[in-house]
């Protein structure tokens, strides 16, 4: 009872033996770990400081993104279209979390962006896409560029653990409660859970078909949504979850959530 009535991690205070949040101008401090972002509020880069026996902290810290993590907006003519963001602004800074928005727009298309990432390396994501006129697109997407030899193992998405594959095919099934997967090494990675505005934890193991997955309509966009693996220039090993086309147009809200940990 003392274990399950605790209220432990219900406020904004670090819970020992973790170190409280730091900020510092975009970049962002945790126990270990460091996360920079871009201008839209995006990580542009990951650091983990963590030792490869996991019992101290390295003096040199290990890049875990070979590029900047990128939701991207593909038109109809397969140009993906830039981002023009007005910054990064922290809306909260407390010893165990700390919050920021950003507003960006790529042509028509319209993305409000809010975060949070507390103490324990967790990030959530709330991102709402919409548009000033009706705009066909090719595809929303987010890539997640890992270093290769950063990913060497990965779990998820029906995947067991163990040595991730060369190339990876995975589409939505209401079946099935997938949703999330970890790829890394043993002192660096990162999860990834792909979410809407519905969103409701899975149950666990035994108790899945209890609770059928809420399948998030923006990224499964009527069966046309997936994620792929692939092996890209030898020095990056990238993630694409995708949505396929649409049509964005105004007062019709996609909400493109995700979690990063």
């Amino acid at each position: 009872l003392r274990w399950l009535d605790s209220q432990l991690a219900v406020d904004d205070e670090v819970v020992p033996p973790y170190s409280p949040v730091e900020v510092r101008d975009n970049q962002i401090s945790i126990l270990g770990r460091r996360v920079t972002l871009a201008a839209n509020g995006i990580p542009s880069s990951i650091h983990s400081s963590f030792d490869i026996e996991m019992t101290h902290l390295a003096k040199t810290p290990r890049e875990i993104l070979a590029a900047p993590i990128a939701l991207l907006v593909e038109d109809a003519d397969g140009r993906v279209l830039p981002w023009v963001s007005d910054g990064v602004r922290f809306t909260k800074q407390a010893p165990g979390a700390a919050a920021w928005q950003s507003h960006s727009h790529a042509g028509p298309v319209r993305m409000d962006l809010r975060a949070q990432l507390e103490f324990d390396g967790n990030i959530e994501f709330t991102v709402s896409l919409d548009s000033t006129r009706s705009v066909r697109v090719n595809d929303i997407r987010l890539q997640i560029p890992l270093v290769t030899d950063v990913a060497r193992y990965a779990m998820g998405l029906g995947l067991k653990g163990g040595v991730r594959p060369a190339n990876f095919e995975w589409k939505w099934n209401v079946q099935r409660n997938q949703d999330s997967a970890w790829i890394g090494d043993v002192n660096a990675g990162l999860q990834f859970t792909l979410k809407d505005d519905r969103y409701a934890r899975p149950l666990n193991t035994n108790c899945y078909q209890s609770q059928p997955l809420i399948v998030p309509a923006s990224w499964d966009n009527l069966g046309q949504g997936g994620c792929r693996f692939a092996e890209s220039d030898g020095k990056t090993y990238l993630v694409t979850c995708y949505s396929g086309p649409r049509t964005l147009a105004p007062g019709q809200t996609q909400h493109y959530n995700f979690r990063l940990l």
